[in-house]
This record gives C-alpha cells, sequence and structure tokens, in this order.
C-alpha cells in the first residue's frame, strides 16, 4: 500500500505545472510571463514550444543574418505569443509561427545549394547570395587568410552604396 501512494506522490510531482517533465524550450523554473506560465502547465503546447524553438534553432544555423532572426523573434514573441491570454489563441499563434519556420527553412536550403561559389567569384564580384536589390555592391577588398588542416579560407570585403547615395554605405565581410 505505501508504495502505491508513493508512486502517485511522484507521478504528481512528474506532472505537476512547471516540472521538468513538461519542460518547453525555455526554463520553467524561471516563469516571467502569464504566457510562460500557460505553457509550463500545458503539455501540448509545451510540445508546441519545444518544436518551435528547434525549428528557429535550425533556421539560425542555415540564416546569413542571425542577428536580424534573432530580432524578428524577439518581435514575434512581444507582438504575437506574449499578447495572448488563451490556450486556443495560442496554439493558432504558434502553429502560424511554425509554418512561417517551416517556410523559411525550405527557402534557406534551396539557397544554400546556390552558396558555393570559387575564390575568383567572390574576389571578382558581390556574392548573389548577398545582394541587396536597394543598393549597388563593389568588392571593396579580397585577401587569401591561410590554409587549416588543408582547407583553404580568404575574405572578402563588400562595400554597398544605396542607389540615391552612390557611395558605400554599409559593409559586409564575409570569410570563406
Amino acid at each position: 500500500m505505501k508504495s502505491g501512494a508513493l508512486a502517485a506522490v511522484v507521478w504528481l510531482a512528474v506532472q505537476a505545472p512547471g516540472a521538468d517533465a513538461i519542460a518547453a524550450s525555455f526554463a520553467c523554473s524561471r516563469l516571467t510571463t502569464s504566457v510562460e506560465r500557460m505553457i509550463c502547465a500545458d503539455p501540448k503546447l509545451s510540445a508546441m514550444d519545444r518544436a518551435l524553438g528547434q525549428r528557429f534553432d535550425e533556421t539560425l544555423a542555415l540564416s546569413l543574418d542571425p542577428a536580424a532572426l534573432r530580432a524578428d523573434e524577439k518581435l514575434w514573441l512581444a507582438g504575437s505569443r506574449d499578447p495572448e491570454t488563451t490556450r486556443e489563441g495560442l496554439t493558432k499563434t504558434y502553429t502560424a509561427h511554425l509554418a512561417a519556420l517551416e517556410q523559411s527553412i525550405a527557402q534557406l536550403r534551396a539557397k544554400d545549394a546556390t552558396r558555393t561559389v570559387n575564390a575568383a567569384e567572390a574576389r571578382d564580384r558581390c556574392l548573389p547570395a548577398l545582394a541587396d536589390p536597394e543598393a549597388t555592391c563593389e568588392v571593396a577588398e579580397f585577401a587569401e587568410i591561410g590554409t587549416v588542416e588543408g582547407h583553404a579560407f580568404a575574405y572578402a570585403r563588400y562595400g554597398y552604396a544605396p542607389k540615391e547615395i552612390g557611395f558605400p554605405a554599409y559593409t559586409r565581410i564575409v570569410v570563406f
């Protein structure tokens, strides 16, 4: 009889809201908002949050601009996720954001196939993957860095000029 009561207590502890067994993509032990409490208390929302976190990490790994992606995610959290007050609303928000991340992953994978470039191309012109339709681009600098374990590394510095300005307003440095 005692072992049955102990098993029930252990089961309740594991199923308690905020327990690590229902962990989301964030630490449920450090909840800061009511939405986070709702996510940690609901196994389905926790699973969706974990899936969203995994897809975001995958998108981040493929992205050429991880800082912008992180900024977009903060905007999504503040503007779409955090204002939700119901489980249904949060489920819809997560479903839409997961679909958007899946689409981004597919697009980034398709672009990834076109990212291979040789040194001569990088020296002669701006990389197509970094093209900015609102600006002209020129190769400002190119140099070989060295070789590590048989792999040659080089860098290129590209200067971008918005069409209305006509001189480089920003640069990108690419190591490959």
